[in-house]
């Protein structure tokens, strides 16, 4: 259920707080449309600012909700495995964003502790291995460092009097050289020189996971030191992610290598980012027909921002020739993830053959908080352009687009109002608070 944004649910607040507990009569303050958008922008910016924590509660979705429960749940459990696990699993879903950010924090401070409680313990093989048993999978770099004391106390004590101590003394170099770049393959304590490659395993999905996981939360600068060598070793994902960070920092040309090395792996996310590059000629050529050949691959493997543009290019006839079939095939395969953009497109693919189907459209993009296909949605009932007029749910949308910060929606409110009964005003006033609430009819 979609739950509108703040700015929507504060406004409906400021005007309830200064006087409307309840739907009002006409003749009461806040029915005159002028008298209802007269309030100032100082007094509502000061309304906002004392309801900000209350309003925030109130916006939240069920979805945010959940998914705060899921990690309060697992910040009451003590073992570090289930937070890993929790971040794998959610770690390119930017959905989780805050809380994958949360749950990195978490998991990052249960491993320091571990960190400092086997500081205070003897760098033996025995305690290396209880060490490993218990938090490997979740704090190899930790263990990677205790491997390494207790590796250095082996070397300290071979020194004198046994042979073969250079050959320790190498091999807790590795290990510390290991520490500093977890690219290179560690060596065990359990044998002389030999990989390790259980701690190997375990570093290399820290990295992996590390590095999608700082995309998501949108941490660039963290995220950019730990793509850039899964990258150069070859990870689609990784190149994709890089891809992406050069187009930020404005190096189209890095930009359009990365993403050339991702797509050629046919990782979808990278087919999308060089369709984009190649149709908007980002430190390469224009190429419309190839970026179209990699946008419908990508869209083919079910990705929805790639529907969208393949679906555009269909529309728009870019790359390809035009076909008004096939561009609604792949805009309703967008539209079927929440799309927005979508939405819109839809709507203007049957502006003219099928106007009760645009207005569907706009109706979708309107009930997901689209502050414009709400004002147009009322436009649509106001004027009549894609079905029957009806004023009442003219009013109802041009409301909702005003609270959700789209101020043309002032005039609409104001024709509305004066077509509209007492009756039928309070019942649309109703329907207003509804649709705050995700409540539809």
């Amino acid at each position: 259920m979609h739950v509108f944004p703040a700015t929507l649910v504060v406004g409906l607040l400021a005007f309830s707080l200064s006087g409307c507990s309840s739907l009002p009569d006409r003749e009461q303050v806040w029915s005159r449309s002028s008298e209802f958008f007269s309030q100032s922008a100082e007094v509502l910016k000061a309304q906002r600012k004392r309801l900000a924590n209350f309003a925030g509660s109130l916006v939240t979705s069920k979805d945010d909700e959940a998914r705060d429960e899921e990690v309060s749940a697992l910040f009451a459990q003590p073992y570090i495995d289930p937070l890993t696990r929790y971040l794998e699993e959610r770690s390119d879903d930017d959905r989780f964003a805050a809380q994958l950010a949360r749950v990195a924090e978490e998991r990052g401070r249960r491993c320091e502790e571990v960190a400092d409680t086997y500081a205070d313990r003897a760098a033996t093989l025995d305690n290396l291995q209880r060490m490993r048993r218990g938090y490997l999978y979740s704090c190899p770099t930790e263990v990677q460092r205790f491997a390494a004391r207790v590796d250095s106390g082996k070397n300290t004590d071979a020194k004198v009097s046994r042979p073969g101590s250079n050959e320790k003394t190498a091999q807790a170099a590795k290990r510390e050289a290991q520490i500093k770049n977890p690219t290179t393959s560690p060596v065990s304590s359990a044998s002389n020189d030999q990989p390790d490659t259980e701690m190997e395993d375990a570093l290399s999905r820290r990295q992996h996971s590390d590095c999608y996981l700082l995309f998501t939360i949108r941490n660039n600068t963290q995220a950019l030191e730990a793509c850039e060598p899964l990258a150069a070793a070859g990870d689609a994902k990784a190149q994709h992610h890089m891809a992406q960070l050069a187009l930020m920092g404005n190096d189209t040309a890095a930009a359009a290598d990365w993403a050339r090395q991702s797509a050629g792996q046919k990782y979808a996310p990278g087919q999308l980012t060089l369709g984009q590059i190649l149709q908007n000629g980002q430190g390469v050529a224009k190429d419309p027909i190839r970026a179209h050949g990699l946008l419908k691959s990508a869209a083919d493997q079910g990705l929805a921002e790639a529907a969208y543009y393949t679906g555009l290019s269909f529309q728009n006839g870019t790359g390809v020739s035009a076909n008004a079939a096939n561009a609604k095939t792949y805009l309703e395969q967008a539209a079927s993830s929440g799309h927005i953009p979508a939405y819109f497109a839809l709507a203007e693919l049957h502006e003219s053959s099928a106007p009760e189907r645009a207005r569907y459209w706009l109706d979708q993009a309107a009930r997901n908080g689209s502050a414009r296909a709400q004002y147009l949605l009322g436009e649509s009932y106001a004027k009549g352009t894609h079905g029957e007029i009806d004023h009442e749910a003219a009013y109802v949308w041009y409301s909702l687009a005003l609270l959700n910060g789209h101020d043309p929606a002032k005039a609409g409110i104001e024709r509305q109002e004066q077509l509209l009964t007492s009756s039928q005003l309070a019942n649309a006033r109703s329907r207003v608070e509804d649709g705050i609430n995700g409540r539809w009819d």
